[in-house]
């Protein structure tokens, strides 16, 4: 039997996966990893791209697909193709005739290019505001809401932003390498082009699709696949030489990682993680950065074992990147726009408002504490600050604009500069908020 056509060959691979994803659930990542060992990493990246763009825009997709009469009566391994290359041709990914032609390997009749073509008529004539952004934005209407509340009239651009793909963006090590601009010099001596991040100043988003993590630039650790929000998220720590830091929320590292470069692996760092998986990889990543100063230790979300905050109580940056609702970067996880919905918050604030008491109660006079979020709403940013500081009126914010510089910061923070204040659809980074508190001396 001869070898199937590149594109049908995709196609059948993504309509796999969106397949077990719409009736099994799960993470698109987990789905795409037990895959990963039995192709190359060029096709893995077109693979990814074409599964995580079905997953983000699902609800439109399907929408359009159920005015198609004939859409119910395919099998559901059709199905998920006529899906996939919906999304394919409407991400100018494929041509409406290549579509067709692939199309045929698994049905007789024609893709439904009418209901998809009248899908933005249709969802205009759609009476309710929230069904109608979250069908022409992909969420559900309880997300429509929230986003609709938060931003008026710039929702339509914050939405449209999380629906386009993530850029892939890394970080030089300057454990390993002495500059960014070293690095990409070294990435394009082996084919890789890229260009600087605007506002990151150690960032660069790789412009290609080539894979990244074979190359011998990173086995050696000279860079880490890091969203330019969260590296300035760690760059708003600005620990003192050879200070102490506490990252109490540290996941799987990334901004352990840029903390433990900027202070050139001199001073103390721990890292605490709730999920020891999580632990375990940022173990692996320090190996390869090259970190000395790094200590992880395990711990839960409702209570800090004595070392740690022993650590807490002598350290001179504690770093809260919270648990919280993520829809900052719904572009590198589509799936949790479904997964979690808005009613789920009100716990995440109660979390989020225990971790805020349980490091200011034990920041020393002069130590700082950074509170960030992925998220793009208020009542997880700032109105958790403003409570915070009702509740403990000694601490001071500490502006942005006095750490980075008026110029640095002008761009990347609210009118006031106090805060740090990334938003997808004006600086093309995940959503993240940060905001410093400090205890005076």
């Amino acid at each position: 039997m001869p070898d199937p056509a590149p594109a049908q060959r995709l196609v059948a691979q993504a309509a796999e996966l969106v397949g077990r994803y719409r009736r099994q659930g799960g993470s698109p990542r987990e789905l795409l990893a037990q895959r990963a060992g039995d192709r190359d990493q060029v096709a893995a990246a077109e693979l990814a791209s074409l599964f995580y763009g079905v997953v983000a825009h699902r609800r439109r997709l399907e929408y359009a697909l159920e005015a198609a009469p004939d859409w119910s009566l395919l099998a559901p391994a059709a199905q998920d193709v006529v899906v996939v290359l919906a999304f394919a041709v409407s991400s100018k990914t494929m041509t409406t005739p290549a579509a067709a032609q692939v199309l045929t390997h698994w049905t007789s009749l024609p893709m439904p290019w009418p209901s998809l073509l009248a899908v933005d008529q249709r969802i205009a004539a759609e009476a309710e505001p929230a069904r109608r952004f979250g069908l022409q934005h992909s969420m559900t209407d309880a997300w429509a809401t929230t986003f609709l509340a938060e931003y008026g009239e710039r929702a339509a651009a914050v939405a449209a932003a999380l629906l386009l793909p993530a850029p892939r963006t890394i970080r030089a090590n300057l454990l390993r390498i002495g500059s960014r601009e070293v690095l990409a010099t070294e990435l394009t001596q082996v084919g890789v082009a890229t260009k600087p991040t605007a506002f990151g100043p150690h960032g660069l988003h790789v412009t290609d699709a080539t894979p990244l993590f074979t190359l011998p630039a990173f086995c050696s650790g000279q860079f880490e696949q890091q969203d330019e929000g969260s590296q300035l998220v760690a760059q708003v720590v600005a620990p003192p030489p050879r200070g102490r830091v506490l990252d109490a929320c540290a996941g799987s590292g990334g901004k352990t990682l840029a903390l433990a470069a900027s202070l050139l692996n001199r001073g103390e760092l721990l890292a605490t993680e709730v999920h020891d998986g999580r632990r375990r990889e940022l173990e692996l990543r320090c190996r390869r950065a090259g970190t000395s100063n790094v200590r992880t230790l395990a711990t839960s979300e409702h209570d800090w074992p004595e070392p740690v905050c022993a650590f807490a109580a002598r350290a001179d940056r504690i770093l809260l990147d919270v648990p919280c609702s993520g829809v900052g970067s719904w572009r590198r996880r589509p799936e949790a726009r479904w997964t979690l919905q808005p009613d789920a918050v009100p716990p995440l604030l109660s979390l989020q408002a225990e971790l805020l008491d349980r490091a200011a109660s034990l920041l020393k006079p002069g130590a700082r504490l950074v509170y960030s979020t992925c998220t793009l709403f208020a009542a997880e940013n700032e109105a958790q600050v403003a409570a915070l500081r009702a509740r403990r009126p000694e601490l001071e914010l500490v502006r942005v604009a006095e750490i980075l510089g008026g110029a640095v910061a002008a761009p990347i923070t609210d009118p006031s500069g106090t805060y740090l204040q990334l938003l997808p659809h004006v600086h093309g980074t995940d959503g993240f908020f940060a905001a410093v508190l400090r205890r005076p001396r």
